[in-house]
């Protein structure tokens, strides 16, 4: 059954003030650039309490970790990796969620994106105009609900000539993971092993693999709108594909440099480039039957 009241398992949880100013402490450690589970607290909204506890060994579904704040104060949001547990809430810290939890099948094409740390600086930079049209929408978010459990899978659609919804790439499919709903959000619980981002370069599209995707969503509207954050890793196997810039032609290996991801292949080589990703969304048609 779809759990609704705890979120088990690996969840990141981005804390959002609509009224307020926005604040994402993103939490990284043991060199890989991953979420990692101590992620700073918000203030609280209201004039005492304690916001739960965030460690390696608890988790739960409060919004963030911390002491609540002074009477009157305004809360800023957080970001906190959640690990499989039994987590203390606060009575009064943290920021409430924002939304009812998802109850159908929904998918939440971008339509605004920002490549932010570990990415590499120079991989950024490049990224964000090829992404920055709202048309472009380079990945989409679909959440499929299907006798009362939930997966979700993240990669770029296309829409196919006629009037069929769009679906995913023709050949680039990914294999959906499961997925937890909490109010207000979701998120995966295993990583997704690929998935595609697309971009629009001077000379068309191009897709960009990517593995171990991780993804985490807040949402708003009833379910049709949301925050979301993907961290995964681009493969080396990348490294060549050229891009086609207004200062001229590159590649994707020689913007993003030496491997960001930590490890290395068997026989040495570099395994990728690790890349983070915070994007909005908005619910729009999807082929469910091609599924």
């Amino acid at each position: 059954m779809t759990n609704h009241a705890t979120l088990g398992g690996r969840f990141v949880l981005l804390a959002t003030v609509a009224t307020t100013s926005v604040g994402l402490a993103l939490g990284c450690g043991n060199g890989d650039g991953r979420p990692q589970s101590a992620a700073g607290g918000g203030t609280g909204l209201s004039s005492s309490g304690s916001g739960g506890s965030a460690d390696a060994a608890s988790g739960g579904i409060g919004a963030s970790a911390g002491g609540g704040g002074a009477a009157g104060s305004a809360g800023t949001g957080g970001v906190g990796t959640f690990d499989a547990g039994a987590g203390s809430g606060g009575n009064d810290g943290g920021v409430p969620p924002i939304d009812t939890a998802c109850d159908r099948s929904m998918a939440f094409w971008a339509t605004g994106a920002s490549f932010v740390f570990p990415t590499p600086k120079g991989l950024a930079s490049a990224l964000g105009p090829l992404t920055y049209d709202y048309t472009e929408h380079p990945v989409t978010v679909v959440l499929a609900m299907k006798g009362g459990s939930a997966s979700v899978a993240a990669s770029a659609t296309e829409a196919p000539v006629g009037s069929q919804p769009p679906g995913f790439l023709v050949g680039k499919k990914p294999i959906f993971v499961p997925a937890n709903i909490a109010v207000g959000g979701f998120a995966s619980t295993a990583s997704q092993g690929q998935g595609w981002l697309r971009i629009k370069d001077q000379t068309g599209f191009k897709d960009i693999e990517l593995n171990n995707i991780d993804l985490s969503v807040v949402t708003s509207n009833q379910c049709s709108t949301m925050l979301a954050q993907l961290t995964a890793v681009i493969p080396s196997s990348q490294g060549g594909l050229a891009l086609d810039l207004p200062g001229g032609t590159t590649t994707l290996g020689a913007i993003a440099g030496g491997s960001s991801s930590g490890g290395q292949t068997p026989d040495g080589g570099s395994i990728g480039w690790n890349l983070r990703l915070v994007f909005t969304g908005e619910s729009t048609d999807f082929d469910f039957a091609s599924l």
